[in-house]
């Protein structure tokens, strides 16, 4: 799947920081990002682990500074599985979500 930054703000009704036509292919964690995924930060302690993550963009709270494209939401965790449930609908619809 590849959707871009915006369509993804839009999904997640987050603030798009940077470049909204930025393509997104995948989700992982900040550890584990590779070019084209989308990661998420719900700590500004973490930002370090940010700053050395592969990830194109981050998912990531109102207050936290980012050095790359960015959707701001109030809960990061909430729109973490949001991601997880349009990137892999059918491993999540079994859920009952």
């Amino acid at each position: 799947m590849r959707v871009t930054l915006a369509e993804l703000a839009c999904l997640l009704a987050g603030e798009l920081e940077g470049d909204g036509q930025t393509l997104i292919c995948g989700i992982a964690p900040l550890d584990q990002a590779q070019t084209g995924d989308i990661t998420f930060l719900t700590e500004s302690k973490h930002a370090v682990r940010l700053a050395a993550s592969r990830a194109t963009a981050v998912l990531v709270a109102p207050h936290i500074p980012v050095d790359r494209p960015a959707i701001r939401v109030a809960d990061p965790y909430l729109g973490f599985i949001q991601l997880l449930e349009h990137f892999f609908p059918a491993a999540t619809s079994h859920l009952g979500y």
